[in-house]
């Protein structure tokens, strides 16, 4: 169509110089002129082909098929000689035409063609822009995860450290109180045993029952000493440290066994003179021979209630008994009771060497923690952190003072030190 508009100007002025130069040749030859409706005529088929050719409707083909028919009727009308020159004339213009409107297609062709790669190539360097952003992000997410998670490590094991030494040293505490409330029973029993025996020698003697702010003290100490073998033996039953194997094993032999053996090592005068002392009690048992002597002294006091008080030589005859059979029983109760005390006080050392021990072993346990913890993790993160500040600030470098002063959002950023967020 292009073709056609160009072919159909360019033969109208064609076709008005010849028309001229006719009507000049023949008033210089004194011709008459072509009359006025000859012009019109000629000029009104060049408006009817430029009508076919206006027409957005016509295919290529049939613009050029409408071409040749429109030369054909205008060779008709000319001359011969003018014909030929015309129809070169209009080839040849037509030829060059023809190549500059190739020469814009193809240069049209090209621009697109540009335009099109510089577009594809800035969606590629847009998108490779975005996935690089992409990976930074995510790298940056997945390093302060592993950051993060191991800080968590750590102080889930320091947690679980400290937490371990608070149990350790609740049950020390707790077994602390139930081995003293223990050597307390312990040591109460001999001297209860004596106050016993010798507040119903007091009564007999004084024919009157002592007391100390209304509590009669024969009966006092009688009752107190079986509440107190009632609560060792409760106590026995707790829990105790593995130190304290020894001591429950000998307190089990002297209780209730042959105290006599466990008190002296071998076999002499000593070990035989107790194994015989009041009926061989001691060779049943602390806990038998105790218990005797506080029947001893409520059978005692029973046999005085009965008897004629005013008889002063039954009183001597039981008063002198009383101490015959049972001084030499206590003095062997109280060494058998000494010796338990003993074995228990070195059994209580030895827990508090292994609870001193324990607590060396978990300071050095921390220091060695704090020290890896310093070497393997600190030190490396200390240098990596170093690292990214120093990216971080060469990486700002190259941002312009202008384009920061310019965007209010990225100067913000670095006033607030976020430079993170400022480089992303």
């Amino acid at each position: 169509i292009r073709v056609m508009k160009f072919g159909e100007q360019f033969l109208s002025d064609i076709f008005e110089e010849m028309i001229n130069n006719e009507e000049s040749d023949k008033a210089d030859s004194g011709e008459k002129a072509i009359p006025t409706e000859t012009k019109n005529r000629s000029r009104a088929e060049s408006s009817i082909v430029g009508s076919f050719v206006d027409d957005g409707k016509l295919k290529p083909e049939e613009a050029k098929k409408e071409e040749q028919r429109f030369l054909s009727v205008l060779g008709q009308k000319m001359p011969s000689s003018q014909r030929e020159n015309t129809i070169t004339i209009g080839a040849s213009n037509s030829k060059t035409g023809e190549e500059k409107i190739l020469h814009q297609k193809v240069s049209s062709q090209q621009k697109v063609e540009s335009i099109a790669k510089r577009r594809k190539r800035e969606e590629d360097e847009a998108e490779a822009e975005k996935t690089r952003l992409t990976k930074l992000l995510k790298a940056a997410e997945t390093n302060r995860a592993w950051i993060v998670l191991q800080f968590l490590i750590f102080a889930m094991l320091f947690i679980g450290f400290f937490a371990g030494s608070f149990y350790l040293d609740i049950e020390n505490i707790n077994y602390s109180k139930v081995s003293l409330k223990y050597l307390s029973l312990l040591c109460k029993t001999a001297p209860i045993l004596k106050y016993s025996f010798v507040f119903t020698n007091e009564d007999i003697a004084t024919r009157s029952n002592a007391s100390y702010r209304n509590v009669q003290l024969r009966n006092y100490y009688l009752n107190l000493y079986e509440t107190n073998q009632r609560d060792l033996f409760l106590s026995s039953k707790g829990n105790f440290p593995s130190d304290f194997n020894a001591y429950f094993n000998l307190y089990h032999d002297m209780y209730y066994g042959n105290a006599c053996l466990k008190m002296y090592s071998k076999e002499n005068a000593s070990q035989v003179a107790c194994s015989n002392t009041v009926n061989n009690l001691m060779t049943k048992g602390l806990k038998i021979s105790g218990s005797s002597v506080i029947h001893f002294c409520r059978e005692l006091m029973n046999k005085w209630l009965l008897s004629d008080r005013s008889n002063t030589t039954f009183q001597k005859q039981i008063t002198s008994r009383n101490e015959e059979q049972t001084d030499i029983l206590i003095d062997y109760i109280s060494s058998g009771l000494t010796t338990l005390k003993l074995q228990f006080i070195s059994s209580f050392y030895a827990f508090l060497d292994t609870a001193l021990r324990v607590e060396g072993i978990k300071f050095g346990v921390y220091l060695v923690s704090l020290i890896t913890l310093f070497v393997v993790v600190w030190l490396p993160y200390v240098k990596l952190l170093n690292e990214k500040i120093w990216r971080v600030k060469g990486i700002l470098n190259l941002i312009p003072i202008n384009v920061i002063f310019q965007n209010e959002n990225l100067k913000s950023r670095i006033n607030n030190q976020n430079f993170v967020a400022a480089i992303k």
